[in-house]
C-alpha cells in the first residue's frame, strides 16, 4: 500500500474526508439537542387556559347533543360527585350518554366569553335541552373489568346561533323574542328535508321557508351582553317590547341562553328619559 504522506494529492483527499466527518458528527449532535431542549428552541410551555383536567393518560371521547337530564348525586355515592349529566346525541336510535361532574376536577364550559365559572352555577348552565359538545375522560372501575367504564366530564362547548327578530318580553333575568336563525340557517333541531332531488330536466323544489319561534332565553350574570349598532353597551332597560334585534343564543329545546343582544341602531348619548326615553317603570327591579 502506498504511504499517503508521499503523496500530496492522497493527503489531501483524506484531510477532507475527515474534515467532512467531523462536520457531519457535529451537525447530527446539534439536532439531537435541538429535539430535546438543548441547544435548539425550547420546547412551549404548557397553555394553562387550554382544555380542562390536565392530561393523565386517560382514554378520551367526545360528542354532540343536547342535554337530557341534569341529576345531583344519589346517598352512598362517592363524595368526589357533584353531579350526573346525560347527553342525547342526534343520530336515529342513539343511545344517551351519561357523564360525571367531579368537584375535584370541574368541567371547562365554554359560554360566550366567558370560559371559567363556579361550581355552584353549574346547574344553571346545564339545562335540559341545550345542545351542546362534551368531551371526557374514561375510568375503568377497579376490580371487576365487567363493570360499565366511568365517563368523567372534561369539557363542555355550546353551540352559538345567531338570530334576528322581536323582543316580545324583556327582564333582568329573562329574554323572549320572537325570532329565526340569520342566513336562513336551519333551527338546529330541524327534521331533515324528505323531497327527492329533481330528476334531470326537472325544477328542483323550493325549500321551506325558516319558520319564526318564539324563544324564552336566560339572561346570565357576567355572560349576557347588550350592545347598540357600533358595538357600544348597553342595558337591558335600554331595550322594550316589539324592538327589532340581533342575538346570539345557545338554542334549546325548551328555552336557551342569549350571550349577546344588539340593537340595530346606534345609541342616543343625549336621550332623556323624560322626553320619549324609556320610562323608570322598565328599569324597576335594577339589572343585577
Amino acid at each position: 500500500m502506498r504511504n499517503p504522506a508521499r503523496y500530496p494529492s492522497v493527503r489531501a483527499c483524506v484531510s477532507l474526508l475527515l474534515g467532512a466527518a467531523v462536520l457531519l458528527s457535529f451537525c447530527s449532535s446539534v439536532l439531537a439537542q435541538g429535539r430535546g431542549g438543548g441547544l435548539g428552541r425550547p420546547p412551549r410551555p404548557e397553555d394553562p387556559g387550554k382544555g380542562g383536567p390536565k392530561d393523565d393518560g386517560r382514554p378520551t371521547g367526545s360528542e354532540s347533543g343536547y342535554i337530557m337530564k341534569y341529576e345531583t348525586p344519589k346517598e352512598g355515592d362517592d363524595e368526589d360527585i357533584q353531579a350526573y349529566v346525560t347527553l342525547k346525541p342526534p343520530a336515529k336510535g342513539a343511545k344517551p350518554i351519561k357523564v360525571r361532574i367531579l368537584r375535584s376536577s370541574p368541567p371547562k364550559i365554554e359560554l360566550g366569553d366567558k370560559k371559567e365559572f363556579d361550581p355552584e352555577v353549574i346547574p344553571e348552565i346545564l339545562t335540559k335541552g341545550l345542545y351542546c359538545r362534551f368531551s371526557w375522560k374514561i375510568t375503568q372501575p377497579p376490580g371487576d373489568k365487567k363493570k360499565a367504564k366511568l365517563l368523567d366530564l372534561t369539557n363542555v362547548a355550546f353551540d352559538n346561533l345567531e338570530v334576528s327578530g322581536k323582543i316580545d318580553e324583556i327582564r333582568p333575568d329573562l329574554l323572549v323574542i320572537r325570532c329565526k336563525p340569520k342566513n336562513d340557517r336551519p333551527w338546529p333541531d330541524a327534521k331533515p328535508d324528505d323531497k327527492k332531488p329533481a330528476r334531470s330536466g326537472q325544477t328542483a323544489p323550493k325549500p321551506k321557508p325558516i319558520a319564526f319561534k318564539k324563544l324564552k332565553l336566560k339572561v346570565l350574570e357576567d355572560v349576557t351582553q347588550f350592545r347598540d349598532a357600533d358595538n357600544h353597551e348597553l342595558d337591558p332597560a335600554d331595550f322594550e317590547a316589539n324592538q327589532t334585534v340581533d342575538a346570539l343564543v345557545v338554542y334549546g329545546r325548551k328555552g336557551g341562553i342569549v350571550l349577546n343582544l344588539k340593537s340595530p341602531t346606534p345609541r342616543d348619548e343625549g336621550e332623556d328619559d323624560s322626553q320619549g326615553g324609556r320610562s323608570d317603570s322598565f328599569r324597576s327591579p335594577p339589572y343585577r
